[in-house]
């Protein structure tokens, strides 16, 4: 059996590319950090469903290699752009609450799937959201640290 994640958008990943410019949509990004989050873990559960990841591996490293928008990213996987949507989320979030963005990030270093923990430690290399003793915390956690998906 073969199964591929699609998103119901045609070329969702350069449809991406224009939003930034888009002053609504930033402005909406805040509001839609915890659906974003929620969408990325749905589509990460049907893919465990599906025998696909579990949550030790999820392979988000190979088909999103760096959480960071990157010429290594090559968006060849629809359900990759929920992670840049939740990524741009975050930081509009950032922007306009500190505070909230900290606990969802708190939220992700605890999620079940090792996007989530990349997701986490990209946010901690973002400035002074997240505590330096934080952000070691959850890099020795579990003794992730030592594993290569764990890598922002």
């Amino acid at each position: 059996m073969e199964w591929e994640i699609v998103l119901a958008s045609d070329h969702v990943h350069s449809g991406l590319h224009d939003m930034p410019k888009n002053e609504q949509w930033t402005a909406a990004l805040p509001e839609l950090l915890d659906d974003l989050s929620a969408l990325l873990r749905d589509a990460l559960d049907l893919m465990r469903e599906l025998g696909g990841v579990d949550s030790e591996s999820d392979h988000s490293y190979v088909h999103q290699p760096s959480i960071s928008d990157h010429s290594q990213n090559k968006d060849f996987h629809d359900w990759t752009a929920l992670i840049e949507l939740a990524r741009d989320a975050w930081l509009a979030t950032v922007a306009k609450s500190p505070e909230r963005a900290r606990i969802v990030a708190e939220t992700w270093a605890h999620g079940t799937y090792p996007v989530f923990r990349r997701l986490a430690l990209f946010a901690a290399a973002q400035g002074r959201v997240i505590s330096l003793r934080q952000a070691l915390d959850w890099l020795l956690a579990d003794g992730r640290a030592c594993r290569s998906e764990v890598s922002i």
